[in-house]
């Protein structure tokens, strides 16, 4: 049985082959652009891994390349501009797919494929990586804990020297241009994106930063599944140096399109040291729910920190691993809260040294 994983040569696709080849014992194809360096990954891995070329710009390449595998994982970014196009390109194909897009743009043309998963009788699951992905498991594990829940707080926190490649910082550029996405009271709004900072205290290597609204799928996808009234997303870089670096870069309108955000994003590449001083090799997600159990209210508060590269690799992986071997698929296209269970998910994880805690403290709630 055999995974493709598009995007394969990338920082994040190479840590999704390298979880594939540890942890199962199926085959991996990569699928990538860059033919040198996609064959000379194969070569050093040995015999359960091939190429194949394919460009997310010529989706028929796409599908070409996935044929006759299982399950694909697509790690192509910038998102909000392949998500959709690669999506498609593997259902046409009729094979399972997993991605970890995190914009929140392409959702409604993912989840508007559905009738086409239904259609090839094959299951894709969008968004599973670290936020989205971790943080809608652990959304979901915290739901399923309490009985009744009013808000879902989920905010991430990344290390300067752990945001790496292009596609990181346009996605970054991306997400923090504009009006995002917010659920807040029973319904879909929009708020400018980085305002209302708050600071909010994450595990050790950080302690408390400052984060701020971040345009992330989870306000979209959560309240689809689950009864609630409020769904946030903050997020924020260490040094806070970075965050006011990002904020003028928007304002300076160095963001307002795709073309300037590719400029921008290659210039900060080019500055790549300048920009990891003071930072750590480590990125971090919290999820807060509060609700009530047992008449009582709650805040739940879920937190792990590890290098993003597996935050957002491995969920992928283990994901990808169960649509490998499942019997019984559900076709259709879902968010990582509809379709995966969450305990045999964060079991895959704790096995991986990505460690979840869970801390639970009475609310005072004015009803």
């Amino acid at each position: 049985m055999e995974i493709a994983v598009l995007g394969g040569a990338g920082g994040i696709g190479q840590a999704v082959v390298a979880d594939l080849l540890t942890n199962s014992d199926l085959s991996v194809r990569i699928v990538d652009v860059r033919q040198d360096a996609g064959r000379r990954m194969a070569d050093r891995l040995g015999k359960r891994v091939r190429f194949s070329l394919a460009d997310a710009g010529r989706p028929k390449t796409i599908v070409r390349a996935v044929e006759g595998v299982r399950t694909a994982v697509n790690c192509i970014g910038p998102f909000y501009r392949f998500a959709v196009t690669v999506a498609r390109a593997i259902l046409d194909a009729g094979v399972n797919g997993v991605d970890i897009c995190d914009d929140y743009t392409p959702i409604g043309g993912l989840l508007a494929l559905d009738e086409l998963a239904k259609t090839r009788n094959v299951c894709y699951v969008t968004g599973m990586g670290w936020s989205p992905g971790i943080t809608n498991m652990l959304a979901l594990k915290g739901y399923r804990k309490l009985d009744r829940v009013r808000s879902i707080s989920i905010h991430w926190l990344s290390g300067a020297a752990d945001y790496q490649g292009p596609a990181a910082v346009k996605h970054l550029l991306f997400t923090s241009t504009g009006e995002v996405p917010i659920y807040r009271d029973g319904d879909w709004k929009r708020v400018e994106a980085l305002a209302e900072p708050e600071q909010v205290v994450f595990p050790p290597p950080f302690g408390k930063a400052e984060v701020s609204h971040s345009g992330h799928p989870e306000t979209l996808t959560l309240p689809r599944t689950m009864k609630l009234k409020n769904v946030e997303v903050k997020g924020g870089l260490v040094p806070k140096w970075n965050n006011a670096a990002v904020k003028a870069a928007v304002r300076l309108g160095l963001t307002r399109d795709d073309r300037s955000i590719d400029r921008t994003a290659r210039h900060i590449n080019r500055m790549e040291r300048l920009f990891r001083v003071g930072g750590v090799q480590r990125s971090a997600a919290r999820v807060t729910l509060v609700g009530q159990k047992d008449g009582r209210w709650t805040r739940l508060v879920y937190t792990t920190v590890d290098r993003m590269a597996r935050l957002t690799a491995l969920p992928a992986s283990v994901a990808a691993q169960v649509l490998a071997h499942q019997q019984d698929i559900k076709p259709g296209v879902y968010a990582p809260e509809a379709y995966l269970d969450p305990n045999n998910f964060f079991t895959a994880l704790a096995s991986r040294g990505i460690v979840v805690q869970e801390q639970s403290f009475d609310e005072d709630v004015d009803k």
